[in-house]
């Protein structure tokens, strides 16, 4: 964390620190998590740490950073994309910040559908790397979210999804992730669901949380109707 701007700790470790308190649910489905919003859904099944969503169509700020480090990728993305909603964008407005901090493996923009992500440091080959984003707040529509400075960051829209959700602590290392990849596709095969595309890491805790306290997901897209769901 030694490159990270001045200006951006005290604001991120206050804005995230915060985070230490169980996501909570309003009449209309609205989330938080601390005193942040999280993205709206309406859990549709829950068996433990395993759950089935469906979420609202989100706005996100994203980009993309090439590599093979996990960590590093995700560091310097959640740098990114912080620098622009503290106001590197045009007319220098802040952007609420928003939990979680999602990352994926994939490849730039122009360059094809996403790869897997079941061990991050397996996926080292040229113009690969990982999409890190932000939830942006759901006040905004596209029209009225500041334009950012970098042009490497974007403000893309994400349509309603279906997603197999595993909450799980400590860190989020290739063998977790490879271990909770495995768990949640076992569990979506034991209820039927079609799983397509590959898995999302999102975390909520800022690096400060003890492992046991942090709380983090994966996500996999699902293509099975809600209905058909066992």
């Amino acid at each position: 964390m030694g490159s990270f701007d001045r200006n951006l700790l005290v604001p991120s470790i206050a804005l995230l620190a915060a985070c230490a308190s169980q996501v909570t649910v309003t009449a209309d489905q609205s989330r938080r998590y601390g005193d942040y919003e999280a993205p709206r859904h309406e859990v549709l099944l829950a068996d433990g740490a395993f759950e089935l969503r469906r979420y609202a169509p989100t706005l996100v700020a994203a980009t993309f950073v090439e590599g093979d480090d996990f960590d590093k990728a995700s560091s310097t993305g959640f740098r990114r994309i912080a620098k622009y909603i503290f106001g590197g964008n045009q007319g220098a407005r802040s952007v609420a910040m928003t939990v979680p901090v999602t990352a994926e493996a994939a490849r730039p923009a122009s360059g094809g559908a996403a790869i897997a992500m079941t061990v991050p440091v397996a996926v080292a080959q040229e113009n690969k790397g990982f999409r890190i984003a932000f939830v942006m707040p759901s006040s905004y529509t596209r029209e009225t979210l500041p334009v950012p400075n970098d042009p490497l960051v974007t403000i893309e829209e994400v349509p309603t999804r279906t997603r197999a959700v595993v909450r799980f602590s400590w860190l989020t290392t290739p063998a977790r992730l490879a271990e909770q990849t495995a768990a949640l596709r076992a569990w979506a095969r034991g209820r039927g669901l079609d799983l397509v595309g590959e898995p999302v890491v999102a975390r909520y805790s800022d690096p400060f949380t003890l492992p046991w306290n942090r709380l983090n997901e994966l996500w996999l897209e699902v293509s099975t109707p809600a209905y058909l769901v066992r």
